[in-house]
């Protein structure tokens, strides 16, 4: 799978990706993107105005909604917006909300979810 040798790196405004066998960047963005996570429901980023994409055939794809950290996991994909509320993207492409709050998320390929508040 193309995904198991993809590194992300985010360098100032721009995003690049590396296949660590082949040793070198390409650049993949002219989007000021401040955060990436990938996952098997693909590659997310977020930008600098809090806007949500999906990469898909080759360019990016804008989703609805805003969130400021991201996180992919097996079958899920969690958010935080700049309000600390938690959302989760479900079967149907909608953002549900989700009770408490947060100011990081990361979800696990087996879909656990972990956060941080302060």
């Amino acid at each position: 799978m193309f995904f198991r040798h993809l590194v992300i790196g985010l360098f100032a405004v721009a995003a690049f990706a590396a296949n660590i066998q082949l040793s070198s960047w390409k650049h993949k963005s002219e989007k000021k993107l401040t955060k990436v996570a990938i996952g098997k429901l693909g590659l997310w980023a977020l930008d600098d105005q809090d806007k949500i994409f999906y990469r898909k055939d080759g360019g990016w794809q804008q989703y609805p909604g805003g969130l400021t950290d991201i996180s992919v996991g097996g079958n899920e994909i969690w958010g935080v917006n700049k309000a600390d509320q938690i959302w989760k993207r479900t079967s149907n492409s909608n953002w549900v909300r989700i009770s408490g709050g947060l100011k990081q998320i990361s979800v696990s390929e087996r879909d656990h979810v972990w956060g941080v508040n302060s």
